[in-house]
């Protein structure tokens, strides 16, 4: 969704068409008429971070956004609400250090360990697969 005050006075739906909300609705509305591409498939893990005394963009737009995302049948978004936050402070801990960095690098983190355990996973399953033989039919012609 949208901020509530646009910057520069631009119009709000050029805010909308260029929402990441809105593009994956749009790429999900082609995928299913066109290529029934699942979007986890081509889309990465996703985190969505916004503080919870943001009196710039409500949180709630957050929560829209990913309700939103969900819709279009996405299950790698991930939400991080940070409590007594504001929209200021999580921008300036992004670029500075702070908690919010730091729960995003956790995150991140939990990710990349997530990715590597469920290859392995893979990897183990593929291994106990039984190899399966190949035959030979050799056909003669008299």
């Amino acid at each position: 969704p949208p901020p509530q005050n646009p910057p520069n006075e631009s119009p709000r739906h050029n805010f909308r068409q260029n929402s990441p909300a809105y593009r994956i609705r749009e790429l999900h509305n082609h995928n299913n008429n066109d290529y029934n591409t699942n979007l986890n498939d081509v889309l990465p893990d996703m985190l969505l971070v916004h503080g919870m005394e943001d009196t710039t963009v409500p949180f709630t737009n957050t929560a829209e956004t990913a309700r939103i995302i969900r819709a279009c049948g996405v299950t790698k978004l991930h939400e991080l609400y940070l409590g007594k936050t504001e929209h200021q402070q999580t921008v300036m801990e992004l670029m500075m250090g702070g908690t919010t960095l730091l729960k995003i690098k956790e995150w991140l983190l939990r990710v990349q360990k997530e990715r590597a355990n469920a290859a392995e996973q893979q990897r183990q399953s593929k291994q106990q697969q039984p190899k399966q033989q190949t035959r030979m039919i050799v056909q003669s012609r008299l």
